[in-house]
Order: C-alpha cells, then sequence, then structure tokens
C-alpha cells in the first residue's frame, strides 16, 4: 500500500509539473505572436496613410482570439488537475480507512473457530488505550461492516474523522447515545459510501433475499455480548422519522418499526432493547446531501 501512495503522489507531482511548464509556455508569447503584434502596431501607426482600418481590427482579433483560446486551455486544463487532485485524495483516504481498521482488529481482535462458529475476542484494554471513545464493535458476517462503534462526545466528530482521530472523509461508526447499549435503544449511525466502506451495504436489506441471509448480527461492548436480530428496515425522511417516534413510549416504537417495514418479519419475542442503524438513502431522494435515511431496526439479545 505504501508503493501505492508513492506511485500516486508521484504520478500527480509529475503531472503538475507537466502542466506548469506547459502553462509558462503557453503565457510566453511566441515569435510568430510577436511579430503578429509589431505588424499590428505599425499598421496602427501607419493607418492614416492606407485610408481605413480594416488591418487594424484584423490584427486585434488575432490577439483576441489568440488571448481567449489559451484562458479556454488555462481553464480546462486547471479543472483537470484539480479533478486529478481531488481523485488521488479520494483515493488515499479510502485506503487510508481500510488499513486503519484492519490494522486495529488485527492489534485488538482474535478470532476462534468452536463447532464452525467465529468467536471474537477483544482486547478491551488495548482499544481503551487507542481511543477511550470506543464503546461497542458491530459485525455483519458476509459484509465488510466489521467495525468499532465511537461515543460522540463531541458536536459530529467522527462524521468526518477515523477512530484514530485523524480527517478522513469516510468517518467512523458513531452514536451519539450517552448510555449506548445500556438504554433501550440506541442509535448507530455510519455514512453510505460509493466505495462500499462503512454502511453503504446497509442499503441491500431492502432486497428480501439479502435481509434473510444476513438477518442476524453482533454488537459486542465491553461488558456483553448482543445478537441482533432484524425486525423492520425501510428508508424515509428523516425529519418525519424524527416528528414519528419523537412521543412514543417503547412500545409504541417498536410498533411503528414493525408498521413501517418495508419487509414482513414475524417476531414473537418480546423485545426489551434495540439497535438502530442508520445511514444515507438516495432510494426516493437523489439530491445531495439527502435527506433519506435507511433504517435497520434489530431487537437484542445478550449471548
Amino acid at each position: 500500500m505504501k508503493k501505492i501512495k508513492k506511485i500516486l503522489k508521484l504520478t500527480l507531482v509529475v503531472f503538475i509539473n507537466i502542466i506548469l511548464l506547459f502553462l509558462l509556455r503557453m503565457i510566453t508569447p511566441s515569435e510568430n505572436e510577436n511579430k503578429v503584434e509589431s505588424k499590428t502596431n505599425t499598421i496602427i501607426i501607419n493607418k492614416n496613410f492606407w485610408g481605413g482600418d480594416d488591418n487594424v481590427i484584423k490584427g486585434g482579433e488575432q490577439i483576441i482570439k489568440s488571448i481567449f483560446i489559451r484562458f479556454i486551455i488555462f481553464l480546462a486544463i486547471l479543472i483537470l488537475t484539480s479533478s486529478l487532485y481531488i481523485g488521488v485524495k479520494i483515493i488515499l483516504e479510502n485506503q487510508k480507512s481500510k488499513d486503519l481498521n484492519d490494522e486495529l482488529i488485527n492489534n485488538t481482535i482474535v478470532e476462534n473457530i468452536d463447532d464452525n462458529e467465529k468467536n471474537m475476542i477483544i482486547n478491551w484494554n488495548k482499544l481503551n488505550e487507542i481511543n477511550n471513545d470506543i464503546v461497542a464493535w458491530i459485525r455483519i458476517d458476509g459484509t465488510n461492516i466489521n467495525y468499532p462503534i465511537l461515543k460522540d462526545n463531541e458536536n459530529l466528530k467522527y462524521l468526518k474523522r477515523a477512530y484514530s482521530g485523524e480527517y478522513n472523509s469516510n468517518g467512523s461508526i458513531f452514536t451519539l447515545d450517552e448510555n449506548a447499549f445500556e438504554s433501550k435503544i440506541t442509535t448507530v449511525y455510519g455514512h453510505n459510501m460509493k466505495n462500499g466502506l462503512m454502511f453503504s451495504q446497509l442499503s441491500k436489506y431492502m432486497d428480501k433475499k439479502f435481509l434473510n441471509e444476513h438477518k442476524t448480527f453482533s454488537i459486542f461492548t465491553s461488558k456483553e455480548e448482543y445478537r441482533a436480530t432484524i425486525f423492520s428496515c425501510y428508508s424515509t425522511n428523516v425529519y418525519e422519522e424524527e416528528k414519528s417516534i419523537r412521543d412514543l413510549e417503547f412500545e409504541e416504537e417498536i410498533k411503528y418499526y414493525k408498521k413501517n417495514s418495508k419487509h414482513i418479519l414475524q417476531s414473537d419475542v418480546k423485545i426489551k432493547k434495540i439497535v438502530k442503524l442508520c445511514t444515507c438513502s438516495y432510494l426516493n431522494n437523489r439530491s445531495v446531501p439527502t435527506t433519506e435515511r435507511y433504517y435497520i431496526v434489530a431487537y437484542l439479545e445478550k449471548i
């Protein structure tokens, strides 16, 4: 990965240098252009002897046309350079986000396989040393969702920051709840990234087959391990959602989630605690930023 980063950065530097040389050449008048300018000046000085301004106009038009073409080329190169810079920056950020998470998994998690089942053993002491905002871990088997959950103590700090505190447009998986996974309802947020990272795969729960294949997932805290079973999934406007559940009691809220689910999911379990996963949705709204959200709601059972 370090070699790839070096190659990308070197390519960008070389490209920018080539552009700068081209721009320098472009703004330096050529010998022919100097002749045109000299000729135009001569025509201006002697125009009275020739009885007209046609040649002056033609010479002036050539200069204006040359300047206009240079400006268009400069603008196009500027846009191209900016696009290349942004593209390289996004690629590096995406890879950095993935590398950081892989590093965290390798340094703090051990997986044991018993009876063909994976058991995660998390070193919470080490996690807290790295960042004491890490309050839980979420893993959905069969997807790339395998991330720490951070408690956001500063106003949306982890919306654009990795768990390491570094700026990264992928952000982190986080919750704003003060008593995460201790209270009855915990809401967990993550970006819906085009690169497939973070919570982007939550959109797949709108497909019944995917839902059936990934109906349960795991939540780990320093005190408990939970099996989360999905009983509702849907996409709706975030402001309508907040308004709809604002004054509901817990039991009423559960009924609301079941009623709004895209798929009918039978559950006779007495629900005592839930987790609500949330990410941006473009299902009914293509604007950026979108006011639509995917909500995946699951009840929690201690293992």
